[in-house]
């Protein structure tokens, strides 16, 4: 869960805001070692018992609609491919 990301040179000034470089190693980390479904699939899969993969599943979330979330996160996950719900 995620709260806002923040390009680099932003001020940081929250524990719950992560710099941009660092979303996106973790990113790399989550594709690397969990198959990351949305928050819909992974309820789905729950409730039918129907994600058969040798890999963790992860879902990521953020709980705000912060502007940075837009401008940071949104070029990453579309050219990452990762599904996130906000």
């Amino acid at each position: 869960m995620y709260h806002e990301v923040l390009d680099d040179s932003a001020p940081i000034n929250a524990w719950t805001v992560v710099k941009k470089s660092h979303f996106i190693r973790q990113m790399k980390y989550l594709q690397s070692n969990f198959r990351i479904v949305s928050l819909d699939e992974a309820f789905q899969s729950i409730y039918l018992q129907s994600i058969q993969t040798d890999k963790n599943i992860a879902v990521i979330t953020f709980d705000d609609g912060y502007s940075g979330n837009r401008k940071v996160v949104f070029p990453i996950i579309e050219s990452m491919g990762v599904p996130v719900t906000i």
